[in-house]
């Protein structure tokens, strides 16, 4: 019995640690996402702005 509740700490924790680098790993592929769409944006509006001026 105690051999039994050992085991499901250790999957419990083992689980919460996938769970947890899962997200920060989804988390850091969002904020690249969400940083290149601000850069493309930024070179859009520089782009369009060279286009307003000529």
């Amino acid at each position: 019995m105690n051999n039994f509740i050992w085991l499901t700490i250790c999957l419990t924790l083992i689980l919460m640690g996938a769970v947890i680098g899962w997200g920060m790993r989804a988390a850091s592929i969002d904020d690249r996402y969400i940083r290149s769409l601000v850069e493309r944006n930024e070179t859009e509006r520089a782009y369009y702005q060279t286009q307003y001026d000529h």
